[in-house]
């Protein structure tokens, strides 16, 4: 993160980076495919499910790795709750 001169907006709230474009500039924007991937999936079974009348969504996120970080970003952007449920009472 401090090599870069710039954080996507979610990649900032995620606390993690796993792409890198480098601009025409020369600089480097930090971006979490995870947090798109996840979203991206997520926004597409909705639209089907919401269709079908779906209510009062909730979500169990396991673990409390990299990974789930930008899993609860993705859900807090989308008013979804859930809980998370770790292997470690410190996590």
């Amino acid at each position: 993160l401090p090599d870069l001169d710039r954080l996507e907006t979610s990649a900032e709230r995620v606390g993690a980076v796993n792409v890198i474009r480098l601009e025409r500039d020369g600089s480097k924007t930090g971006f979490n495919s995870d947090y798109y991937g996840f979203r991206q999936s997520l926004t597409d079974w909705l639209t089907r499910e919401t269709a079908r009348g779906t209510a009062d969504l909730r979500a169990l996120v396991l673990g409390t790795g990299g990974a789930s970080k930008a899993v609860t970003v993705a859900l807090t952007d989308l008013a979804i709750p859930y809980r998370l449920v770790s292997r470690s009472k410190t996590d």
